[in-house]
């Protein structure tokens, strides 16, 4: 199966980092990148 590609958005660095040690741990989920909020989000893409 095709892991589902996700870009981590949240402007709490703790928050951040909380969910990303819980869907890290998902094979089903690939984490292709992070920002602190919307704007760094859009110039991730």
């Amino acid at each position: 199966m095709t892991p589902v590609r996700l870009l981590l958005v949240d402007d709490d660095d703790l928050m951040r980092a909380g969910l990303r040690a819980v869907l890290s741990s998902d094979a089903s989920i690939e984490i292709v990148g992070e920002a602190g909020d919307g704007r760094a989000a859009v110039r991730e893409t």
